[in-house]
């Protein structure tokens, strides 16, 4: 029935809050022959078909018609036991598996982090830039974003420090390993002075660690709250190891911390899928972790070699871009007066997409970045795009 005298009313909060970049120009590119830097994807032949199989069938086997029933809330606890065992412990971060939350995906986490940290008007400290989707996420609850600056080592201290002491942060929001979108590792000295500015106001941390595992040189320094751990919230996700269309992520923190976030979730979905969780939990039980994440690392190592070079032989003088030792993205900066809204706009007909680096800060200052991943396309793809892509640019010169 269509009534053109119906109103709906939408939300103030849903009127300012802007769509994602990366998901618009992923449903405009469905479909199509693209060579895409744009979206955080892993490569699809890398992901553990065989094992995702025999683990689904060991689970209904063992577990039968109980495998496709309610869960907990808080998740599966055999999954949250093997978090905190396998993926935070060796970080230095201890945590029994009730302080961990399972979510739909990291992106809930940072939902569910919004929907009970912040009312309207709070303050949010995050580094700048930072992930969109965690820009997006806690914008629908209107808070003030105060971007506190980064050099190579990751946020500046002295920048945060002020940031403390002149504003009223609720929490500082920080992705220390090969960070999103500029893929910088937190040197081990920036951990320990981040956190003494932390510990001095005694600022709650959002750690976010979804690219820890996908180290191409040196491993990441422990985590910011494995000193830091009685003030910190961790979130990861199984999306970059395992396979992002599991959608299982996590929230780890203090147990009287974990607890608001569990009520939240109830009115949000009930539980995350019991079916997948176990399954989860039996692939990270019986998969050898360590040789699929060096089969990942020995992979994406050569891709981002591939687009490095790419860059340096084809891209003019006046563009930069970093350099990552791990992680999944480079954040390549044009010369201040050229837009790159105007680069996509000429790429895209060509096949070519990337994110745009307005997205990544909340005054979308970033306009002459971009974001550019290397994890999904093949070697070949990335050097038929980058020269693409530098063509274009050295077109608008």
């Amino acid at each position: 029935m269509n009534n053109d005298s119906d109103q709906l009313t939408i939300t103030r909060r849903m009127r300012g809050l802007p769509s994602s970049c990366v998901r618009d120009l992923m449903k405009a590119t469905e479909g199509r022959d693209t060579i895409s830097f744009a979206g955080g994807l892993p490569r699809p032949d890398l992901l553990p078909l065989a094992a995702v199989r025999e683990a689904t069938d060991r689970v209904l086997l063992r577990e039968g018609g109980s495998a496709l029933q309610y869960s907990s809330t808080e998740g599966n606890l055999e999954l949250r036991a093997l978090i905190a065992e396998q993926l935070l412990a060796p970080r230095g971060v201890r945590v029994s598996p009730e302080q961990v939350l399972i979510t739909s995906g990291s992106q809930q986490g940072l939902d569910l982090l919004g929907k009970v940290l912040l009312e309207a008007g709070a303050q949010v400290a995050l580094e700048n830039p930072s992930y969109l989707a965690a820009i997006q996420a806690f914008g629908l609850y209107e808070p003030e974003y105060l971007p506190v600056e980064m050099d190579e080592e990751g946020v500046l201290p002295d920048a945060l420090a002020r940031c403390c002491r002149d504003q009223n942060p609720s929490f500082f929001y920080a992705i220390p390993d090969f960070q999103n979108p500029t893929g910088r590792l937190y040197s081990r000295e920036r951990r320990e002075e981040v956190v003494e500015v932390l510990a001095r106001r005694r600022l709650p941390l959002v750690e976010d660690a979804p690219y820890s595992h996908l180290a191409y040189g040196d491993e990441p320094g422990p985590m910011l709250a494995a000193s830091y751990g009685a003030h910190s919230f961790v979130m990861g996700t199984v999306s970059k190891v395992l396979a992002p269309g599991f959608r299982i992520g996590w929230v780890a923190g203090p147990q009287r911390w974990i607890e608001p976030l569990v009520k939240a979730k109830q009115a949000t979905d009930l539980c995350t899928g019991a079916f997948v969780q176990r399954i989860v939990a039996e692939l990270l039980r019986e998969l050898d972790l360590p040789e699929h994440v060096a089969r990942l690392r020995a992979a994406y190592r050569k891709q981002r070699d591939a687009m490095l070079a790419a860059l340096a032989e084809h891209m003019p003088p006046g563009v930069m871009w970093t350099r990552p030792a791990g992680g999944m993205f480079v954040w390549l900066t044009l010369p201040a007066w050229l837009d790159a809204r105007e680069v996509l706009a000429r790429t895209l007909p060509r096949g070519v997409v990337f994110a745009l680096g307005e997205s990544f800060s909340p005054d979308g200052c970033y306009r002459h970045a971009m974001r550019l991943n290397f994890t999904n396309a093949s070697e070949a793809a990335i050097r038929q795009g980058i020269a693409i892509l530098a063509e274009e640019v050295k077109a608008l010169f």
